[in-house]
């Protein structure tokens, strides 16, 4: 207790010396929908040494917790280490690489836990589990990392908890995970007090970038350089619905530049840091630029000879393809329709890692395997006569890839940026457990989305330096009319057995194209959206008998229309009370929101994951006439957001007809107008919970 008083009365007097920089408007507000409130947060991170064999990094972490509801002693009982320094990031990547910000060689020097409730003081003991996590690692096969899951027990709302840590871990074993180091000072819960000291060795060089953050205070002793930081009430808004908080809340980002990554230029003897870009694409450059040097040369072999196979069927397809785009094409509608993924989980554990890769005898098979995928790609383009970059991005929701941040190269999915003969850009993602996506198709997180473009020269060589010129480009958007879904269903209702019959047609187009054709097929779909996206037409929560389904037909080229049939009976949408009956139309429109937004302390601007429109329409028809007895009202809003509109209606005595009609505008909203989001968020809920009650007519 002493120990926490003095750190607390410490943090306390700096606080009150230096600036506060951070969001404090709101911060009472934020509270409201809060499960746990931060008191103060004291976190130390430091570099030793200045050669990358020697150094280490050190982390120690102080902070007090108070309990705000039940949710919340849940929350704060469980603690994993090592904690990731950013937050914010989510790696999309294929399963079996399980691609995680992990640390190798982790040793815990401290962790205690004590609870304080009713002011008074006392330690708790933490159950341990150690949790083995195998991942793929700098050596391409599977590695093996722990997290440290310590739980405690006794909390109750009201109580706080400090929790106190301190570990460290091997430089060189951990390096591509920390030369591009961002952190976030914001978190999920409000803190009252944070404070940040970051430190590193006076004689490394570094590289820091403080954005929409202004500089710390910095202060120097006989071997470090320590960066300090101290804010006072910042929200807990990082984890807003709908917000992308890089792009608004303060951030830091670390580079260490041990004096090991120097190079010399080949004709000279001036010396200069390779660009750290270009290491975090060594891993899976060194197999592309393998394979393009193998096609340059002129190599003949079975393994090439199946991809000129495979290249001359294309161009014999496409004899007027003067772009180059129509070979493209073939190419990844080959892959996607035509070939099996494996995730190569007998070469990752080091059982055929001494086989001869043979990429272009396996994608003649029909078979992708996860680690010559990429070669795949690099093999197969020159062969349809197609130059290409290799184009490294992120999620748009978690950052933007640039100067400043780049450390999604490491273990983020990379796409082709394929150059076509009008001087044209296609990307394409290459096919995994987690995406089977035609040329040119790019999920909305990746739609203006900055790219950093590599090619196979840019690396140093023979008489050759690296490029120092670091290419970023965006990838290509789509519009409001690219994007809708359009369903239409006949229906067959029989009140007295409860039971009815859907004669449903799906259309997609653009992102509801990309997001949701594949769950009604058994391939592979996107787990980081919205889970509504992933919710089928006939997903309505009762007996479900699925008579037939298909695929009326899927464009391979933009904006990917796609079509779908599907017949379905369902038991338990209609009830009967006495001679009354009840339509139940809960989940019959799965229009996309997000249930859990709230306006109230509303801290960041809001993104849409697109624009586009989604229109619902259910005709329903009845074997004898009905007398509506309730039904409910029409409703419609239009603001600068979007559009709503939802309606049911009796179309003759044995006739209900449902519409509903969702249009997103704007892909930007100010927080300040964040209302214009919930008022169509809150009637589209409405219009969810709506019913009709009917009866047979009565017999005059």
């Amino acid at each position: 207790m002493k120990n926490r008083i003095s750190l607390l009365l410490f943090l306390s007097a700096f606080f009150f010396s230096s600036k506060s920089q951070m969001l404090e408007t709101g911060f009472e507000a934020s509270l409201k929908n809060e499960t746990a409130l931060i008191t103060w947060d004291s976190l130390h991170v430091s570099y030793n040494g200045e050669k990358a064999g020697l150094m280490t990094v050190s982390i120690q972490r102080s902070i007090c917790y108070k309990i705000l509801n039940k949710e919340g002693i849940y929350e704060v009982s469980n603690l994993s280490l090592p904690q990731p320094i950013d937050e914010m990031y989510r790696p999309h990547s294929s399963g079996i690489r399980n691609a995680r910000r992990l640390y190798t060689e982790i040793k815990i020097s401290k962790i205690s836990f004590e609870m304080i409730h009713d002011g008074i003081s006392s330690k708790l003991v933490p159950k341990l589990q150690h949790e083995q996590i195998k991942v793929v690692n700098d050596e391409g096969l599977f590695g093996e990392d722990y997290l440290y899951n310590y739980s405690v027990e006794g909390l109750d709302i009201g109580d706080e908890l400090v929790v106190q840590y301190s570990y460290y871990f091997p430089f060189p074993q951990n390096w591509f995970q920390l030369l591009s180091t961002r952190l976030f000072f914001h978190g999920k819960y409000p803190k009252e007090l944070m404070y940040v000291d970051w430190s590193y060795d006076k004689h490394l060089e570094v590289d820091t970038n403080f954005i929409n953050l202004e500089k710390p205070k910095i202060s120097t002793d006989e071997s470090k350089v320590h960066y300090f930081w101290t804010f006072q009430n910042l929200p807990g808004c990082i984890d807003e619905p709908g917000a992308r908080a890089h792009a608004e809340l303060p951030w830091f980002s670390f580079t260490p530049k041990p004096y090991d990554l120097l190079y010399e230029h080949y004709n000279t003897f001036e010396q200069e840091f390779i660009p750290f870009w270009y290491l975090f694409g060594l891993l899976r450059e060194e197999r592309i630029v393998a394979e393009l040097f193998n096609n340059e040369i002129g190599i003949q072999n079975k393994d090439h000879e199946c991809f000129q196979k495979l290249a001359d069927r294309w161009t014999a397809m496409a004899p007027d393809d003067s772009s180059g785009i129509t070979k493209l094409r073939y190419f990844q509608r080959y892959v996607i329709d035509s070939t099996r993924y494996d995730n190569d989980y007998n070469y990752f554990i080091n059982q055929e890692s001494y086989k001869k890769d043979k990429p272009g005898t396996e994608l003649l098979g029909g078979v992708i395997k996860e680690h010559t995928k990429e070669s795949i790609y690099a093999g197969m383009l020159p062969k349809i006569n197609h130059t290409f970059f290799t184009a490294y991005t992120a999620d748009t929701r978690d950052g933007y890839i640039s100067r400043e941040y780049y450390a999604p190269m490491y273990d983020n999915e990379l796409l082709f940026a394929s150059i076509l003969h009008n001087k044209q850009v296609a990307f394409v993602l290459p096919k995994s457990d987690k995406r089977n996506l035609f040329a040119e198709e790019l999920p909305f997180y990746y739609e203006n989305a900055p790219a950093i473009l590599i090619y196979a020269s840019d690396y140093a060589g023979y008489k050759r330096n690296f490029n120092d010129l670091l290419r970023i480009s965006n990838t290509p958007g789509s519009t409001v009319n690219d994007n809708y879904r359009k369903i239409n269903s006949m229906a067959k209702a029989d009140p007295e057995k409860g039971i009815i019959e859907f004669s449903t047609r799906i259309s997609l187009s653009g992102q509801y194209s990309t997001l949701t054709r594949n769950i009604y097929t058994d391939k592979q779909v996107d787990s980081t959206i919205n889970p509504i996206y992933l919710s089928k037409v006939y997903d309505l929560g009762a007996d479900l008998n699925l008579i037939n389904q298909t695929f009326d037909h899927v464009d391979y080229y933009f904006p990917f229309n796609a079509s779908v049939n599907a017949v379905y009976r369902i038991s338990g949408l209609i009830s009967k009370d006495g001679e009354n009956f009840e339509l139940d139309l809960q989940n019959w429109i799965k229009h996309v929101i997000l249930p859990d937004l709230h306006t109230e302390g509303r801290l960041l601007n809001f993104y849409s994951d697109f624009a586009g429109t989604d229109s619902w329409a259910y005709m329903i028809s009845f074997p004898e006439p009905i007398e509506v007895i309730e039904m409910p009202d029409p409703i419609e809003i239009d603001n600068d957001y979007g559009s709503f509109k939802f309606s049911v209606k009796q179309m003759g005595d044995k006739q209900i007809l449902v519409n509903s009609y969702l249009q997103v505008k704007a892909l930007f909203v100010d927080k300040q107008d964040i209302s214009n989001v919930s008022n169509i968020y809150d009637l589209v809920k409405l219009a969810d919970k709506s019913v009709v009650k009917f009866k047979k007519p009565t017999v005059q």
